[in-house]
């Protein structure tokens, strides 16, 4: 079986209407997209469609956000200044286990096995974490821009400073893996 790179800019819209025959793939992976999609039961249903008999999906979502280092840190960023951390709603999927394996279940997958997973996130200088941020959420304020990235203390900006916190600890995504296996 081949593979297509597909372009992730639209993967959101793509994980809700695969444009793949019926059991035309042996292994479906998604990393770190359920939680973004508008619904995530119609992305298990159509994970589902496309896998063929005795093929394995493997699905990684943000867990306890509590227990994530990425989030606390981002949220901590945000909070001082005076932004909301915009996730969605769906970044609980990783709380209820039981739920989430129900859903596993009503997508119409026989088997399953849902785990806790923690994988080691890397470690950013301030200004480095800065810049990520201001890639990963733009902001058309150009005051907002310069204070994440104004030198403070330690580091660059409110941003910067709390990455820098966290310079030399192990950054760790709490993860829920959730795989399935045809019999």
């Amino acid at each position: 079986m081949s593979s297509t790179a597909v372009d992730d800019s639209s993967i959101p819209d793509l994980a809700q209407d695969l444009k793949l025959p019926d059991a035309s793939v042996d292994r479906y992976i998604s990393m770190l997209v359920l939680q973004l999609v508008p619904d995530p039961d119609a992305m298990l249903r159509e994970s589902h469609r496309v896998l063929g008999s005795g093929g394995v999906a493997g699905f990684v979502i943000w867990g306890q956000v509590e227990h994530t280092a990425f989030f606390r840190l981002l949220a901590a960023a945000n909070d001082k200044l005076g932004v909301p951390s915009g996730f969605t709603s769906n970044y609980a999927l990783g709380r209820d286990l039981p739920t989430l394996r129900a859903k596993l279940r009503t997508a119409g997958y026989s088997s399953t096995c849902v785990w806790p997973y923690l994988a080691v996130a890397e470690k950013w200088e301030a200004e480095k974490y800065a810049t990520l941020a201001g890639r990963l959420f733009p902001v058309d304020d150009e005051a907002f821009h310069l204070r994440r990235h104004a030198v403070r203390g330690i580091g660059g900006g409110v941003a910067g400073h709390r990455a820098t916190h966290w310079n030399g600890n192990v950054l760790g995504r709490d993860q829920e893996r959730m795989i399935r296996r045809f019999g």
